[in-house]
């Protein structure tokens, strides 16, 4: 039996970061919320006692990520030919763009979706486990194409702020910000559906 890392484990130790504090954050930054009329989360936190103010940017958070699962979903179901008749309003804007990506690339046809891989090392030994969102076929070239959803509104650029925090071991001059550890993200589930599947 295997009880190795999966490939989001491995990131975090690739990338570690302190474990998550909601209370914490939102005492360091709501002063600044506050302050700051541009913000997203000026609006909620607007003439909120310091304890509602928690409450609501927590319900928040707990939201975005639920909705990420979600959206994750709706997306598998599409990709498997058996799509939601009404999408909520609360995804509709990131579901648009999934339409509209599959129709600007017809050249593309859902392979699988949640793809369970595992990587072997050297010696055949599985070291690694991950799960693909989905995996595409060019009807045109042959090839396959990996792909992983994310619903963030960060910058995904290489060049994105990390704070001075970086990655260790081989990684300790890669800025720990969201570029490299999805870039990583997606190498490593790459190099696992090379090393147990027949994909290429």
């Amino acid at each position: 039996k295997f009880y190795g890392p999966s490939v989001t484990t491995l990131i975090k130790r690739l990338f570690p970061e302190e474990p998550f504090n909601g209370p914490l954050i939102i005492q360091k930054y709501l002063g600044s919320w506050r302050k700051n009329e541009a913000h997203r989360y000026y609006p909620l936190v607007l003439n909120k006692t310091d304890a509602e103010a928690e409450k609501i940017i927590l319900a928040e958070w707990k939201r975005a990520n639920e909705l990420g699962t979600f959206l994750h979903r709706l997306a598998e179901l599409h990709l498997n030919g058996v799509p939601e008749a009404t999408i909520p309003e609360s995804v509709a804007t990131e579901y648009a763009y999934l339409m509209q990506w599959l129709a600007d690339t017809p050249a593309l046809e859902p392979y699988r979706t949640e793809l369970s891989v595992f990587g072997k090392n050297e010696k055949g030994k599985v070291v690694m486990v991950g799960q693909a969102d989905a995996v595409f076929h060019n009807k045109k070239t042959g090839k396959y194409i990996l792909v992983d959803f994310k619903r963030v509104d960060k910058d995904l650029s290489s060049d994105a702020p990390a704070f001075g925090r970086t990655g260790v071991g081989l990684l300790k001059d890669f800025d720990a910000n969201d570029f490299y550890k999805y870039s990583l993200q997606a190498w490593l589930y790459a190099v696992c559906i090379d090393r147990s599947t027949q994909i290429k």
